[in-house]
């Protein structure tokens, strides 16, 4: 009777422990389960994704730009080709401006961009003023020679391009726009020394 008596009190304590055990297991999938099916808010967690087209940085091989004409209402730092004057064009926040290539250097230049060099010698006796200036996606050069009343000796009126020259009063003046403006070179041979001097005098884009 001792016997069966202990069988029958482990027994008892085995069904114990084995409902203990399924009771926890079931507490244990209800949690898992609650915690799955909560959304990210509920658990106080967030997920932000963002993406840009186009990237806002990358590396391209080429880039091709359809030719148009400017927008009416143009933001600063739209950019486009232009169909007629054939160059990339940028808005400033005021004006369209173009990249200028003067062999293999490229300038970006706004429109109405001037570079001016007025240089005088002889205390003010002879008077050079270099010009250039860009329109519409094209640059323009001249050059002016004056005495000291300022009365024109000779003026080369605005040329389409890089380069303007000038004589009088026995001067060779030579101008060329550049990307870093316009470079007057002024020659002259002095009679009486039978020496010639050269002069280089240089006025930056503005």
């Amino acid at each position: 009777m001792q016997f069966l008596y202990y069988r029958i009190k482990g027994f008892s304590f085995f069904c114990f422990v084995l409902t203990s055990l399924l009771l926890f297991s079931c507490l244990f999938l209800q949690i898992s389960f609650a915690q799955e099916g909560s959304t990210p808010k509920d658990r106080g967690e967030t997920i932000t994704l963002t993406t840009y087209y186009p990237a806002p940085f990358g590396v391209y091989k080429t880039l091709r730009l359809s030719p148009s004409t400017p927008v009416d209402k143009p933001k600063e730092g739209e950019i486009y080709y232009d169909e007629q004057e054939h160059t990339l064009k940028c808005y400033t926040g005021d004006k369209w401006g173009g990249i200028v290539w003067f062999g293999n250097a490229g300038i970006f230049l706004k429109e109405g961009a001037v570079a001016i060099a007025p240089y005088s010698i002889d205390e003010g006796r002879i008077i050079f003023r270099g010009q250039a200036k860009y329109e519409q996606g094209m640059i323009y050069t001249r050059i002016k020679i004056l005495d000291k009343s300022e009365k024109i000796v000779c003026d080369s009126d605005w040329q389409q391009g890089f380069k303007a020259s000038c004589y009088g009063n026995g001067y060779n003046v030579d101008a060329l726009t550049n990307a870093f403006g316009i470079t007057l070179r002024v020659s002259f041979k002095a009679k009486a020394k039978e020496r010639e001097y050269n002069y280089v005098f240089q006025g930056e884009w503005q």
